[in-house]
């Protein structure tokens, strides 16, 4: 890269880097140059227009510099002005050449530092310096100055990519448009083309979400840690300040606080919960401090340790799970436990269930919202080819299509497949297969007709029946209280006639049931 109007010579090994550290093929860092403080001089010298930053005119340089000698790598005595060469390797290569220079000059250098001309042997004409010196473009003052995960592109609106990483963070720069960064800044190229949404695309899945639990505003992780602090102090614990405090606040915010108790008291905030709590609220409370692919990352791991595999688990956190959530979940269980979330899928599952699930952690759902009519009427008769019209079932068919497809696909071809047969996709599954692998495909199926839906069943099993499931319950509450589960508690009412809170005040009890009341509660 070249500053403009500055002279760049590739072959006489000199280049210009943006931050002026790199001077060309001999490789001289400008670190290595000692520091060295100069007092000022007697008299300041003609710095011309350029004030501090310009060139003194040659003949107005001073020619005594106080704490100069001749070791120095500025000092120039007046008898070699401008003919003595900088104190910097030349390259051999081209002898008979003069190099080039066009360095720019390193701003701790005193405003009275021989400055040479671009011709090292060259007097520099006194006209020059009052041609306005080629400076780079600074910034304008809307550009980033730094950018902090993954926040990974980021853009999706789900709890594993917010753009506010940490709630109360605000951005570091407002929204600059194509127009007024091309205004501020004349570098500026703006994008030949503007991804936008599809008009086409489906709201039942992804638009609309109504989460329960919200970025704190004015979020202060140093006054939390005090009150948490003074809850876990002395005899006893105080619950309902803890269950006040992480059902306000967001996962990267709970996050943010664990990291600040640390700094602030020495402690690891989760161990110090741990030991003041117990039961289901100790589980709930120490989930809500989990990062959240880390949380989901351990729960498929409880779900294959062990005697036996929990398929249902399984089928829970990975079969929703949209892209960016499915690589956030990997990475985590590859840091956390030391090996790949494929592998153990293999060591721990097997046949068909294991295919689609390792179909799935590909990441290879199609992104396309527009299925053609005639692309899903071709996607039905191959399903309908594959299992009812024949003896046996083709499950590789059924698996490659469920676990590639995209949600609008998947729907458009039900559609098509229910023209077809005189009955739907889910119907002909139950017909076909059996086991896990069938679970997986109506979950994936009931997910692209509508997420909230899924998600409200799932709740619906784990309070179904003697018992409940609290373990579901938590992770189904936790994981999409900051997403959708506004939406869940509509599709749960549609379905049950009953509010989800008054279903959980009736399963549960205790401070578990507080915080998860909290939780679901409309923020």
């Amino acid at each position: 890269m070249s500053y403009p109007g500055l002279p760049s010579n590739p072959e006489n090994g000199y280049n210009y880097s943006p931050n002026g550290s790199q001077f060309g093929q001999e490789g001289l860092q400008r670190s290595s140059y000692p520091a060295v403080n100069y007092p000022s001089p007697p008299q300041a010298p003609n710095l011309g227009m350029y004030g501090g930053i310009g060139f003194a005119e040659p003949n107005q340089r001073p020619s005594y510099m106080p704490g100069s000698n001749q070791s120095s790598p500025y000092y120039n005595p007046p008898s070699q002005q401008f003919s003595q060469q900088m104190p910097m390797s030349m390259p051999s290569s081209t002898p008979s050449q003069t190099p080039q220079y066009g360095i720019p000059m390193p701003m701790s250098m005193p405003a009275s530092a021989p400055l040479p001309s671009h011709q090292f042997n060259t007097p520099m004409p006194s006209q020059q310096f009052n041609t306005p010196m080629p400076m780079p473009m600074p910034m304008p003052a809307s550009a980033p100055q730094s950018m902090p995960y993954s926040m990974h592109q980021q853009q999706q609106s789900n709890l594993y990519h917010t753009p506010q990483q940490f709630g109360h963070v605000q951005p570091a720069y407002p929204p600059v448009s194509h127009v007024s960064a091309a205004a501020t800044n004349p570098c500026f190229t703006p994008p030949t083309s503007v991804v936008t949404p599809s008009k086409n695309l489906s709201s039942k899945t992804d638009s609309g979400k109504r989460p329960t639990v919200k970025p704190k505003s004015n979020f202060n992780a140093t006054e939390d840690c005090e009150k948490l602090k003074k809850a876990m102090k002395g005899f006893g614990c105080d619950e309902k300040s803890i269950t006040s405090i992480l059902s306000s606040r967001s996962n990267s915010q709970r996050v943010m606080i664990a990291a600040t108790y640390k700094s602030l008291f020495g402690k690891e905030l989760v161990k110090e919960l741990k030991g003041e709590l117990s039961g289901n609220y100790e589980d709930l409370v120490v989930a809500l401090m989990t990062p959240l692919p880390e949380y989901l990352a351990t729960e498929l791991n409880k779900a294959m340790k062990g005697g036996g595999t929990e398929e249902a688990v399984l089928i829970e956190i990975l079969c929703p799970a949209d892209e960016l959530e499915l690589q956030d979940i990997k990475e985590a269980y590859q840091n956390k436990f030391g090996r790949s979330l494929e592998e153990a899928i293999k060591k721990e599952t097997s046949g068909s269930f294991c295919s689609i699930l390792i179909s799935i952690l590909q990441c290879n759902r199609s992104k396309n919202e527009m299925a053609t009519d005639e692309q899903a009427k071709q996607a039905a008769e191959q399903l309908y080819k594959a299992g009812e019209a024949k003896w046996g079932t083709e499950e590789s068919t059924f698996i490659r299509f469920f676990a590639n497809e995209s949600y609008a696909g998947i729907r458009k071809t039900d559609e098509h497949y229910m023209k077809k047969t005189g009955h739907s996709l889910e119907k002909a599954i139950k017909k076909e297969f059996s086991g896990s692998l069938r679970k997986a495909l109506k979950a994936i199926l009931l997910v692209a007709h509508n997420k909230h839906s899924y998600f409200a069943h799932r709740i619906f099993k784990s309070v179904k029946g003697m018992g409940t499931k609290e373990k579901q319950l938590m992770r189904i509450i936790v994981t999409r209280c900051e997403i959708d589960l506004g939406n869940i508690k509509e599709q749960f009412r549609s379905k049950t006639g009953k509010p989800l809170e008054d279903t959980i005040s009736r399963e549960t009890s205790g401070d578990f049931k507080k915080l998860l009341l909290a939780l679901t509660a409309d923020g």
